[in-house]
């Protein structure tokens, strides 16, 4: 079926994972909260799903990770304060993407990786494409990224990942690597496999990279085996993935 860029309005975030690399830190406050550039990373992707015309969020958590509901859910006598105190505008940039969109939240009860976070995410989903995010990533692109998958996927009518490309292959094993073919389209390719965090010697000769932003189908169906989480922002480039196929993958949450 194709479905225009338009039409995609669910978007699934995970943000489940314990954050044991941001210790001592992520033992109160879960990592998709910590700050950059003076907000939440959680907080910058929910922005650019809302930017990419996403409606309805659902935020896969774990229990003990509260704080990510309380921070989207809106304070009104706070905000009056706010306004009253001249402040307003240190909170105004939250206010106005929890107006965008509509939070909905999920627990995932183990830490089995993306793919059960998105089984947890199935009812809300239903049998529409859905937008897919890791809740602790940032790329930095001229055009955001989540933007571009949904162009590819409006463009190909298939589901679509994002790829980041890197050179250093110790660097890579530290990610979920894709291999894939090149299409007659720009920057487009076709997944053959994706491995999560191969050794060194097995890593993708074309430096790809699973980057975090991902478009899926109603095809695809269920266990979607993503992977993959990225802390680092990366050249942003486009990934098609194969259609009606299960893909062989470790699954291993950050």
């Amino acid at each position: 079926m194709s479905t225009s860029q338009s039409e995609v309005k669910k978007g699934v975030i995970t943000a489940a994972g314990l954050g044991t690399r941001f210790l001592p830190a992520t033992k109160a406050l879960p990592k998709e909260l910590l700050p950059v550039l003076g907000k939440p990373v959680l907080q910058h992707t929910v922005e650019e799903m809302a930017a990419s015309g996403i409606e309805d969020i659902m935020i896969v958590i774990a229990e003990g990770k509260e704080a990510i509901p309380r921070y989207f859910d809106r304070d009104f006598e706070y905000e009056e304060y706010l306004k009253k105190e001249d402040k307003f505008d240190r909170i105004e940039s939250l206010v106005k993407v929890c107006e965008q969109v509509n939070f909905y939240y999920t627990y995932q009860p183990k830490m089995l990786g993306n793919g059960d976070a998105l089984l947890q995410a199935k009812n809300f989903i239903g049998e529409e494409p859905f937008a897919f995010a890791d809740g602790d990533s940032i790329i930095d692109a001229e055009t955001p990224a989540l933007k571009q998958v949904l162009a590819a996927h409006k463009e190909t009518s298939e589901s679509v990942i994002g790829v980041s490309k890197l050179d250093d292959k110790e660097e890579m094993t530290k990610y979920g690597n894709v291999f894939a073919d090149e299409t007659d389209k720009e920057d487009i390719y076709k997944v053959n496999k994706m491995v999560e965090k191969p050794p060194a010697e097995e890593t993708s000769d074309q430096g790809l990279i699973v980057a975090g932003m991902r478009v899926k189908t109603e095809k695809s169906g269920f266990p979607m085996l993503l992977t993959g989480c990225l802390m680092m922002v990366r050249l942003f480039m486009l990934v098609n993935t194969a259609d009606n196929t299960s893909i062989p993958a470790t699954l291993k949450l950050c």
